[in-house]
């Protein structure tokens, strides 16, 4: 867990989520953006650890909204917005950052435009990030009406860089020695626009615009296009090599795991959205789908995860299942009400699932944090288009009334599939 915004209330208890910082009343609990780090164990009833950045290390500035993801021994944090920085500084970001996981210092990284084009990274916050399989990071922004963004950190001369020394990382061979060194020497990413086009002639060709919404990668039968239509889509058949997305941070493979689901947002202005979004990232084309089914509400701020339904990660389809929980919606014109459902969409039958819950289910919420959990002979990867079926749920607010401190395991298990 990166960044957001904590809150200190009037019982001194220290909260976090990942909204808004703003202040309402004099009544109001400070809040304030934050970068600290926090990892969860979950044996022994669950504990989180703070990360202590090495001695000496830059930190980014403090935010929210930004995104962050893990890449062999590295993560990666990108944009967000600071309401904290002061009136000469801008409050939205488009720097990016490197954290290494095995020493914890941090390090800027230039950003470069590519010999395709790619221009310079906007400041950008309220977006989707995810990573490809070879390390390379896909962005979708409000801005991307025929496009999505691709950051390259294959390039420069830093550790971790280019597909042999990230195999080193995955693979825990990288010394201390060579860390120290790394920091010294320059990094760089590499900024692209890749083009993305409608599946069939006559369709949209993107989502609208939005933000606050979620970008999933899990598996699913990806209908596949004839080689003519691949062709004028991508160029004569030159393409920008898109990998299918990591799970656990390993390769997966297979016609059927080239899959991202876009779902829900809010626009600047106007009501939520809805709808379900297909990116196939073989021949970068977007396909809005209807799921069958109850339609669950809009929404925007919510959680996301990809799951097979198995808890313990041994069996069923990798990612067939999309799991949402809470985020907010217009009750009324600018009223935001947070919810507290869980929704599931089958990627296999293209359907919206009826899902018992069972336990105690956290308080309407929105702009939580969830992600996955590792298990025994699991990488964990239910987040990023993988596996298992064990979740961490932590913190979130009700909209300018009250930030939650509380941790939850999401457990999705098999009798999801006798629900279809």
């Amino acid at each position: 867990m990166l960044g957001g915004y904590t809150e200190i209330s009037g019982d001194g208890r220290e909260r976090r989520a990942a909204v808004s910082s703003s202040l309402r009343g004099p009544d109001m609990p400070r809040r304030a953006p934050t970068m600290e780090a926090w990892t969860f164990e979950s044996a022994d009833g669950g504990r989180w650890h703070p990360v202590p950045y090495a001695e000496g290390s830059p930190v980014p500035q403090p935010r929210l909204t930004s995104q962050a993801v893990v890449v062999g021994s590295e993560l990666w944090l990108v944009g967000g917005w600071d309401p904290s920085a002061p009136p000469d500084t801008p409050q939205f970001l488009n720097d990016v950052w490197v954290l290494d996981l095995r020493s914890n210092r941090w390090r800027q990284v230039e950003v470069e435009a590519g010999q395709e084009g790619g221009g310079e990274l906007a400041r950008i916050s309220r977006f989707a990030m995810l990573a490809l399989s070879d390390g390379r990071l896909l962005l979708h922004t409000h801005r991307c009406d025929d496009h999505v963004l691709l950051l390259d950190p294959r390039v420069g001369g830093a550790g971790g860089t280019g597909a042999s020394a990230m195999a080193s990382a995955n693979a825990g061979t990288a010394t201390v020695e060579n860390s120290d060194r790394d920091q010294k020497s320059s990094r760089r990413v590499i900024l692209t626009k890749v083009p993305v086009h409608g599946a069939q002639p006559g369709c949209p060709c993107s989502p609208a615009s939005r933000g606050l919404h979620s970008l999933t990668a899990a598996a699913a039968p990806i209908p596949q296009l004839s080689q003519q239509h691949r062709k004028q889509r991508t160029g004569h058949g030159q393409t920008h090599g898109l990998q299918a997305p990591t799970v656990g941070g390993k390769a997966t493979s297979g016609s059927d795991v080239a899959a991202l689901y876009l779902y829900g947002g809010a626009p600047q202005s106007g009501p939520m959205f809805g709808d379900v979004w297909l990116l196939d990232s073989g021949s970068m084309t977007w396909r809005q789908l209807s799921p069958e089914g109850p339609t669950p509400p809009a929404r925007c701020s919510h959680v996301a995860g990809a799951s097979n339904g198995s808890n313990g990660g041994g069996g069923g389809i990798a990612g067939r299942y999309l799991i949402f929980i809470g985020g907010s919606y217009y009750a009324r014109p600018g009223q935001l009400q947070p919810l507290d459902d869980v929704i599931v969409y089958d990627t296999q039958s293209n359907r919206w699932l009826e899902v018992e819950v069972e336990g105690l289910r956290p308080s309407p919420r929105n702009a939580a944090v969830m992600a996955p959990l590792r298990t025994e002979g699991s990488d964990g990867g239910g987040g990023g288009g993988g596996g298992g079926g064990r979740f961490v749920l932590h913190g979130g607010w009700r909209p300018f009334s009250e930030t939650y401190d509380d941790t939850y395991i999401v457990t999705v298990t098999a009798a999801m599939e006798r629900e279809q």
